[in-house]
């Protein structure tokens, strides 16, 4: 819900171009590291970190990988691949998976990547050097993410837009938390 109060603060209140989802495990390294992820995400709608520790399908100029390994740990997002694909699935409530699902259906509808049926996803993911992990305290358990797969089971073939909330008063709710202006007879 955090993630999904972010970007609809951005998005419908900033009305920024490109929304960069930076987990607490990672910081940046260099100066204006961010400038090539708002490129990235302008150019593909959606760019994900090339995290180290993943295998690599294929290495590219301008430290673009194709690979069909996700990692939540950097997002960025443009402002028209948002009014595409929606928010992270609002049944995501806990640690675990709820990027993978987002970027799947992302890949789906040829943001960030592709997908081709019997290979997979294949997923734009760049490694500009500029981003490293630090040691954080994890805030899942075993039963959140054995909780949070069951959602990712459930949603895995669904495609296109997706609210953050679950009815109209929690649309209201979610609003009002994001600190968008909601309309009078709203």
């Amino acid at each position: 819900r955090n993630k999904n109060r972010l970007l609809a603060n951005l998005f419908m209140q900033q009305n920024v171009d490109v929304a960069i989802l930076l987990e607490d495990d990672v910081r940046p390294t260099a100066k204006n590291w961010e400038d090539t992820w708002g490129l990235t995400a302008l150019i593909n709608g959606a760019s994900f970190w090339a995290h180290g520790d993943f295998p690599c399908v294929h290495s590219g100029l301008y430290s673009r990988i194709t690979n069909n390994y996700t990692t939540g740990q950097c997002i960025a997002i443009s402002k028209e691949a948002f009014w595409q694909v929606g928010y992270i699935d609002p049944r995501f409530t806990r640690y675990g998976f709820e990027h993978a699902e987002w970027q799947n259906r992302m890949a789906k509808m040829g943001i960030g990547g592709i997908y081709t049926a019997g290979d997979g996803y294949f997923f734009n993911a760049y490694d500009f050097h500029s981003l490293e992990n630090i040691q954080t305290e994890s805030t899942g358990n075993e039963a959140d993410i054995d909780a949070m797969r069951e959602v990712f089971f459930e949603c895995h073939h669904d495609t296109g837009w997706k609210n953050a909330w679950t009815d109209d008063a929690d649309r209201v709710k979610f609003l009002k938390e994001s600190g968008v202006d909601l309309p009078v007879n709203v």
